[in-house]
């Protein structure tokens, strides 16, 4: 399955972590983990990193919709290492902090969601230029 392109897993009742052979597909250019309707969700999938992204160097959509990312103080950083990136939805993921000088590297970046989340912070001037 290295050659696997596309996996929608959206809304699969994940609970706790993300399966671990997801970062052993190397060639996976669409990845979804979102959740439909994050809103109304008790039991959120909660990940404490994102390294794993880190091996999906040729991801070009990515949907984490509804994934509770708050204990990843990684996933920017995860994020800004995808240099193929066109697509990032982190809509209600618990975000509260986009710090970074690193955003730049989204270059390629053309739909950002980081909608419902509860930001302390301001975005980066960085983030405009991308």
């Amino acid at each position: 399955m290295r050659n696997l392109q596309y996996i929608d897993l959206s809304s699969c009742g994940f609970h706790d972590a993300i399966p671990q052979q997801i970062e052993n597909l190397s060639g996976l250019r669409y990845l979804n983990l979102g959740n439909s309707y994050p809103i109304f969700m008790d039991n959120k999938l909660k990940v404490r990193n994102l390294q794993w992204l880190w091996h999906l160097s040729s991801l070009e959509h990515l949907d984490l919709t509804g994934v509770d990312v708050s204990k990843a103080s990684d996933w920017l950083r995860a994020v800004e290492n995808l240099p193929s990136l066109l697509e990032l939805r982190l809509a209600s993921c618990g975000l509260r902090s986009l710090i970074s000088s690193n955003v730049a590297n989204l270059t390629h970046l053309r739909v950002l969601d980081l909608s419902w989340n509860n930001f302390n912070s301001s975005l980066p001037r960085l983030i405009y230029s991308c």
